[in-house]
C-alpha cells in the first residue's frame, strides 16, 4: 500500500495589487467610453462631453498601474516584437494603447470642434477598442484553468458588469455630465449593477469555491462591500433619486464595489490552495504594496485630470476651425 502526501509550496503572488488597480481603471474607462459613444451618437457631441472627459482621464491613467505590474520594460516590448496571436495578453497589448489613443483623439476632436463625421468615426473606433478591452481583460484571467475560481463563467461575466458599473459611476462624478449622458449613466448603472448582483448571487449558489469565499473566507468583502454597498446601493440610488448628491454617492459606491470585487477575486484566486481545501490570508489594505498601488493610481488619475483639462481648454481649441479661420 502507498500513501500520497500533498504539500503546499510557499510562493509569491503573481498578480499583485497593481494589477487590481489596472483592471479597475481600464474597465471603468471602457465603461465610461461606451456611455459617451451611446450619448454622443444619439444626442450629439455636447451630450457626450462629460462621459468623454471621464473616459479620457481614466484611459490616460491606465498605463501606469499596468507598467508597474509588469515591472520590466522588456516584458512590454516583447509583446510588440512577437506574433503570439494565440495569447490574450498579446491582443491586450495592442487593444489597450489603441483604446487610449482613440479616447484621447475623440476628446481632442470634440474640444477642437471637429466636423461631425470625423468625430463620429472617432467615437466608433473608441467603442470598438473599448469592447475589445472589456473582452481581453475578462478572457485574460478566465483562461487560467489552474485557478478554478477564475476559470468559471461567473468571473468574466461579473468582472465585465462591474467594469460597466464603475464606468457609469465615474461618469456620474463628472460635473459636466448632464442631460442625456447623466440620465444614460444612471440607467446603465442601475441595469448593470442589478445584472451583476443577480449573476454574483447565482455564481455563489452554483460554485462551491465561490460559496466558500463569500461564506467563510471573505464574507465582509463579497457580501457587504460588493453585493450590498457596491451593487445594491448604487442601483437603488440611480433609480430612486435624480439629485446631484445621490449621483455622487452612487458613483463612488459603484467604483468601490468594483474595486472590492477585483480585490477579493484576484487575491482569493491566488491564496486558495490548489491541493487543500483551505485559504491563506492575502495582504490587507494597509500592506505597503497595496497602499503604494492605490496612492500611485490616485495620483496618476489626479495628474490625468490636469492634463486632460489643459488639452481640452487650451491646446485643442488652438487647432479648431475657428482658430484656423482667425489665422487665415
Amino acid at each position: 500500500m502507498t500513501a500520497i502526501d500533498l504539500v503546499s509550496i510557499d510562493q509569491a503572488l503573481a498578480w499583485k495589487p497593481w494589477a487590481v488597480a489596472y483592471f479597475l481603471v481600464i474597465g471603468a474607462a471602457a465603461g465610461a467610453a461606451l456611455i459617451a459613444v451611446a450619448a454622443g451618437l444619439r444626442g450629439g457631441a455636447s451630450q457626450a462631453r462629460g462621459a468623454l472627459r471621464a473616459a479620457a482621464v481614466l484611459a490616460l491613467s491606465a498605463p501606469l498601474p499596468l507598467f508597474a505590474d509588469l515591472h520590466q520594460p522588456a516584458r512590454v516590448l516583447n509583446f510588440y516584437l512577437s506574433g503570439a496571436t494565440g495569447s490574450v495578453m498579446w491582443w491586450g497589448a495592442w487593444l489597450m494603447p489603441l483604446f487610449v489613443l482613440a479616447t484621447l483623439a475623440a476628446t481632442l476632436l470634440d474640444a477642437a470642434g471637429a466636423r461631425a463625421g470625423l468625430l463620429r468615426s472617432a467615437f466608433i473606433a473608441m467603442a470598438v477598442f473599448g469592447l475589445g478591452v472589456l473582452g481581453y481583460t475578462a478572457g485574460e484571467l478566465w483562461i487560467l484553468a489552474a485557478r478554478p475560481l477564475w476559470h468559471s463563467l461567473g468571473f468574466p461575466l461579473v468582472l465585465t458588469l462591474t467594469a460597466i458599473t464603475s464606468g457609469a459611476g465615474a461618469v456620474l462624478l463628472v460635473p459636466e455630465a448632464a442631460g442625456r449622458a447623466a440620465g444614460l449613466a444612471r440607467r446603465v448603472l442601475a441595469v448593470s449593477a442589478a445584472l451583476a448582483a443577480v449573476s454574483l448571487g447565482v455564481w455563489i449558489l452554483a460554485d462551491p469555491r465561490m460559496a466558500a469565499l463569500a461564506r467563510d473566507h471573505m464574507p465582509l468583502t463579497v457580501i457587504f462591500h460588493v453585493l450590498i454597498l457596491g451593487l445594491a446601493l448604487p442601483a437603488g440610488l440611480a433609480i430612486a433619486n435624480q439629485g446631484r448628491a445621490a449621483a455622487v454617492v452612487a458613483g463612488l459606491a459603484a467604483i468601490w464595489g468594483a474595486l472590492a470585487f477585483r480585490w477579493a477575486l484576484f487575491t482569493a484566486g491566488q491564496t486558495l490552495s490548489k491541493v487543500e481545501t483551505t485559504h491563506y490570508p492575502g495582504p490587507g489594505f494597509t500592506d505597503a504594496a497595496v497602499l503604494q498601488s492605490l496612492v500611485g493610481t490616485l495620483g496618476m488619475i489626479a495628474l490625468a485630470v490636469v492634463i486632460v483639462t489643459i488639452l481640452v481648454a487650451h491646446v485643442a481649441p488652438a487647432f479648431g476651425p475657428r482658430a484656423t479661420a482667425d489665422k487665415t
